[in-house]
């Protein structure tokens, strides 16, 4: 079994991915094979850490990185010099004091000397040019006033005249190109009255006036993507036009862009992989379908593509890398197993009664099934022939229950298969049609 996290392959089987966390994540970051989580609660279930841990992605375990931190960890930024930035609500790392913003390696969580010394919790953290940008709730940084926002140069721990002070929570800060974009909970940043979403200047921490998004309520995440900054929270309008709780504006002018996936519950993340967007939060319905609390989103068109996963509470951060979507949050159950609080999916296993990949289509009908259907093969020029294609030239049949036992298993020799499940019991079943190179992945509603 797996009690609090997993990974599933493309037929729903547990792969040897099983990290534990003790409580919700609220920041993951990733570098090469490896994998940083921060929590509000002792980490990994077989493994001592608190707080914040780094898994090794080919078996899910715990690695040597154990930097002990004293309280909640709500941001983690990966730096390209083999070091992590940590931001939360602590006062020691490795028993060293670090009130609330360190610097660790990335081996065994030592601290480095970066030490700006925050007298308040972080909630948001982003790195450009040797520089370190950091919200959150508090009032001097190494004893220098600062209300709710600055920046440390990091070489020489040396605090920065950026200073936007906002006047609430920050949720977010991004450096994208000559820019910081930030959003939260604020109606005033950058001297500026501003709500919920502005740009900052790099050097001073001054708004753009000429870039507002109108948003009306709290935002929580932003993602640049090809012009355009897509942005997720719990607003229902930007720029006084409707926008349930996701939208995306013109990077340059924050005009209102026609995306709209209309998503009937909160934002926490969203994050652009491949030209895709992935969107995680509290709702049940986006993009044009139900999905509960994870979707994949078209970044043109806003739809919901076929992926359909689920968790019974909210995703509060996630990120995509090859072909594994992860993601942590306050769940406890992942599709229908307890995953606690962090779960792994490959990003190959589409749900629903067609799939395409590689000009290959896969079809079954009926779905739902009273246990009889067919299955059909057929390449996008509209041909049936499986011998024409080399992509078939061994083709194996498999479908799985729910515990990733195999109950049918066979060989595919024709392009209209008549399959019988009738003598099992009612439930979800996983279907794979594979051979060497390609896999294609069904699941299957047995009335």
């Amino acid at each position: 079994s797996r009690y609090n996290a997993a990974c599933l392959d493309s037929i729903g089987n547990a792969l040897p991915f099983d990290p534990r966390p003790g409580g919700p994540v609220y920041g993951i970051s990733l570098n090469d094979t490896a994998l940083y989580i921060g929590c509000d609660a002792p980490c990994m279930y077989a493994y001592p850490r608190n707080n914040a841990a780094c898994i090794n992605l080919t078996n899910g375990e715990a690695n040597g990185w154990n930097p002990n931190i004293s309280d909640y960890v709500s941001s983690l930024v990966v730096s390209p010099d083999n070091t992590i930035f940590i931001g939360g609500n602590f006062q020691t790392v490795n028993g060293q004091t670090r009130n609330h913003i360190a610097q660790t390696d990335l081996v065994f969580g030592s601290p480095t000397s970066f030490n700006p010394d925050v007298n308040g919790a972080v909630r948001a953290m982003t790195l450009k040019d040797g520089k370190l940008y950091y919200c959150g709730f508090f009032s001097t940084v190494g004893g220098t006033p600062r209300t709710n926002g600055a920046a440390t140069e990091v070489s020489s721990n040396t605090l920065l005249p950026w200073n936007p002070t906002p006047n609430g929570t920050v949720n977010v800060l991004l450096a994208y190109n000559d820019k910081i974009f930030a959003g939260g909970f604020f109606t005033s940043i950058g001297g500026l009255a501003i709500n919920y979403a502005a740009v900052l200047d790099t050097i001073s921490g001054y708004s753009s006036p000429t870039w507002n998004t109108n948003a009306n309520n709290g935002v929580y995440t932003v993602v640049p993507y090809n012009g355009t900054l897509y942005t997720g929270g719990w607003f229902s309008s930007l720029q006084s036009q409707a926008s349930a709780t996701v939208g995306a504006v013109n990077i340059s002018a924050a005009s209102l862009n026609s995306w709209n996936p209309n998503a009937d519950g909160f934002l926490n993340t969203l994050y652009e992989y491949n030209g895709k967007l992935y969107a995680g939060g509290d709702f049940q319905n986006i993009g044009g379908q139900p999905r509960g609390r994870i979707a994949e989103l078209n970044s043109a068109t806003g739809l919901s593509s076929a992926l359909n996963f689920f968790t019974d509470k909210a995703v509060n951060t996630l990120l995509v890398s090859g072909d594994t979507l992860y993601a942590g949050g306050n769940f406890i159950i992942a599709d229908t197993n307890v995953h606690a609080y962090f779960c792994a999916y490959r990003l190959q296993t589409i749900i629903g009664s067609n799939e395409i990949l590689d000009n290959v289509q896969i079809k079954i009908f009926p779905n739902p099934t009273s246990g009889k259907f067919e299955l059909r093969i057929i390449e996008d020029d509209g041909s049936s022939s499986l011998t024409t294609s080399s992509r078939f030239s061994k083709v194996e049949l498999r479908i799985c229950n729910v515990l990733g036992e195999i109950v049918y298993q066979s060989h595919i020799v024709n392009p209209t298969s008549y399959i019988d499940l009738s003598s099992f019991a009612s439930g979800i079943y996983f279907l794979n049609v594979s051979n060497e190179q390609n896999s294609f992945n069904l699941k299957i509603i047995h009335q």
